[in-house]
């Protein structure tokens, strides 16, 4: 193995251990991985006894069935996975499958049952080495996100378009930033069609964005660079402030004067 692995195009990846032949090297995407294998064909040539699966199958405990049953069913435990071992190996009725096999099919099940998946990722950071709470390793999470890709995607999407509004959502959420007329037309549903739609939309931007290349107006969506949301949240927070400060303002003349 180590002959034929440390030889082009796998050296690139692939590297002998320092200190004897038991280890090995590979050169992840985030960093390099030693293994170790010692023992390893030993113990996957481990087989499980009748004895254990009958102790196993006789508990009482409810989690320990419901964990049995399910693997009688994925044909990890029963004798049909024997029986299965024997077809595909043609070994005779003596030999039993090893922990080995058993975990090669297990692999199996499980990468069918993600392919008939929609698969949605989620991205766990280790916050430190030692597992432990309230302890931040800055430059460890950072190194993590760099190699999860996060903020290489990060980037590419501030230098696009990251952020995208349906043009209801956009009128309705930024309603406040409308003028006059535009706003009467709104709340009376008398804005129908997507032409006047992208209208009134195209005709709000152009008020608070100073850049044009800032926003793009598609077919059914506006697409917003990073930062111009954020700039029309402070413009719509800061209108809604001022009304309210109107509000006030004639509210506490009222009741001066009625005093």
């Amino acid at each position: 193995m180590f002959h034929s692995l440390t030889v082009p195009p796998f050296n690139k990846v692939f590297k002998k251990g320092r200190f004897g032949n038991d280890k090995f090297v590979v050169s992840h995407y985030a960093l390099d991985v030693t293994y170790d294998i010692k023992g390893f064909l030993e113990k996957n040539r481990d087989t499980v006894s009748d004895v254990q699966n009958k102790v196993l199958e006789s508990t009482k405990n409810k989690f320990l069935q419901s964990l049995i049953n399910s693997k009688l069913v994925d044909g990890d435990l029963s004798t049909s996975a024997n029986d299965t071992y024997k077809r595909e190996s043609g070994f005779n009725r003596n030999k039993r499958p090893t922990l080995s096999h058993m975990f090669k099919n297990s692999l199996n099940q499980l990468v069918a049952k993600l392919g008939n998946t929609n698969a949605h990722y989620i991205r766990c950071i280790k916050p430190n080495e030692a597992k432990s709470a309230w302890t931040f390793d800055n430059l460890m999470v950072l190194s993590q996100l760099r190699a999860c890709g996060v903020l290489e995607t990060i980037r590419i999407s501030l230098v696009g378009f990251p952020s995208k509004y349906c043009y209801d959502e956009f009128i309705e959420r930024f309603v406040v930033l409308l003028d006059a007329e535009d706003e009467k037309k709104v709340k009376r549903k008398m804005v129908v069609s997507m032409d006047e739609k992208k209208k009134i939309s195209s005709k709000l931007l152009r008020s608070y964005v100073e850049e044009n290349a800032l926003f793009q107006l598609g077919r059914t969506k506006i697409f917003f660079r990073a930062g111009v949301l954020g700039q029309l949240e402070i413009a719509k927070s800061n209108k809604i402030f001022a009304a309210a400060t109107t509000i006030q303002k004639y509210g506490r003349c009222h009741f001066e004067r009625i005093k």
